[in-house]
């Protein structure tokens, strides 16, 4: 029975082996295109953290330090035309106390959209747009330890302006320790003197916006974005990089306002309103990726972000012409 057995499979396996031969030699090739797969640039590459871009630290503006020795040297007048009077009874040590010349100021100004966007400091209130007048970084201090502004007699900052509003109005840094940076607006009554006069702490001057701060640091002349039309949330994507490895911002130059996208979706913004979208990213070893693009605003748009390589000095140059 075993030797039955065998023989027949011993058959069937020739039997499969001849019907194979045959139908191989009748096989038509079929050419198969290759595949290849797209060169991605970002591939494995680790990007830094977008709040600290070697890139942007390198291209912002630097902050001006001037040394007031006594009063005759008031104003002190910056590189960009910024006005600063202070005197003694502006300023007050960390116990209160008076204090006596010489002081030491730093300041930053950013008047352009552009600076704003170098220093990472967007033109928003709480998720609110702001039309900015110009805002400045002022800090002063003696002897290394830094100084408050007296409560009673703020210093006068005089900042340049084409065509001043009087709509404007102050405001300072949020001191919220929030992870983005936001503006909050000024008391709207400020207390000067004995006198228990309230003032503004801002006023439109003849070319000029005059600034009564009541502390130092990052101060702003700005005003809400009223706009009454539609508005829709700008979403953007990106198929070469993910947007948290990225700094996205939108420049509005006809409002003079800058945002900066978070999280690939913008804050509310104007529907038909004429938007410059900045893109930019940096690698550890300093290689630069950056998008330029000037859209108009539409309802629920999509903007797909498409890095390219830049050399740092074509990025000075594309922000140049924003």
């Amino acid at each position: 029975m075993k030797s039955h057995l065998f023989l027949k499979i011993f058959v069937l396996g020739i039997f499969a082996i001849s019907m194979y031969s045959c139908s191989k030699d009748r096989l038509i090739p079929v050419e198969v295109e290759a595949v290849t797969e797209e060169v991605n640039p970002f591939k494995d590459k680790v990007f830094e953290d977008t709040r600290n871009l070697p890139l942007l630290a390198k291209l912002a503006s630097k902050a001006e330090k001037i040394r007031v020795n006594n009063v005759n040297e008031l104003p002190i007048i910056t590189k960009k035309g910024t006005k600063i009077w202070l005197y003694e009874w502006n300023v007050r040590n960390q116990q209160n106390g008076a204090v006596t010349y010489p002081f030491d100021i730093e300041i930053i100004e950013l008047y352009t959209l552009k600076d704003m966007l170098l220093h990472q400091k967007p033109t928003v209130s709480f998720n609110r747009m702001l039309v900015t007048g110009g805002a400045i970084y002022l800090n002063v201090s003696k002897n290394g330890v830094n100084l408050n502004i007296s409560p009673l007699n703020p210093p006068n900052i005089s900042v340049p302006a084409k065509d001043p509003d009087e709509n404007m109005w102050l405001f300072y840094e949020a001191m919220n320790n929030q992870e983005n940076f936001t503006w909050a607006e000024a008391p709207r009554d400020t207390i000067r003197n004995d006198t228990i006069k309230k003032v503004q702490p801002i006023f439109a001057g003849r070319g000029t916006y005059e600034l009564f701060p009541q502390r130092f640091g990052w101060i702003n002349c700005d005003k809400f974005y009223d706009y009454t039309g539609e508005k829709t949330n700008v979403s953007f994507v990106s198929p070469k990089l993910g947007l948290e490895n990225m700094i996205i911002f939108m420049l509005f130059p006809n409002i003079n306002s800058v945002i900066q996208v978070y999280q690939g979706k913008s804050l509310e913004v104007p529907v038909g309103e004429e938007v410059k979208i900045v893109a930019l990213a940096q690698t550890k070893e300093g290689e630069i990726f950056a998008y330029f693009k000037d859209i108009k605003v539409e309802k629920q748009q999509t903007v797909e972000i498409d890095l390219k390589s830049y050399t740092e000095k074509d990025v000075l140059s594309a922000l140049d012409k924003l």
